[in-house]
């Protein structure tokens, strides 16, 4: 999904939203409030990009910017404290993962084979 809908304009994203709930049902995915409060607001921007500019592409105008973000937040030090602040639920979350795994696959081969 994120290779059809990477760096397209405007005018060619039809439906990106319906596509992520349909991926998110069909793998029973939950997403946090703030996810979907983000998920509504690209939703209204992507409405008003359309209607003021169909040639608009976002993924190039953001580029600079979240390039600055990234490696402010992304310091080798900030990762660090993250990891110290983190551990326990990593683990737990690496242990959850590798556990679920081998059911993702299955029903990964079973979408590639049909």
């Amino acid at each position: 999904m994120m290779y059809k809908y990477y760096g397209t304009e405007l005018s060619e994203v039809h439906g990106g939203m319906n596509d992520l709930i349909h991926l998110m049902r069909k793998y029973h995915v939950s997403m946090p409030r703030e996810f979907v409060l983000l998920a509504r607001g690209i939703g209204m921007v992507e409405e008003s990009g359309e209607r003021l500019d169909p040639t608009f592409n976002a993924v190039e105008v953001c580029k600079p910017i979240m390039k600055g973000v990234l490696m402010k937040k992304f310091t080798p030090i900030n990762f660090l404290d993250y990891i110290k602040k983190n551990i326990i639920e990593m683990e737990h979350v690496l242990r959850v993962y590798l556990y679920q795994l081998p059911k993702l696959s299955k029903n990964w081969k079973k979408e590639i084979y049909e």
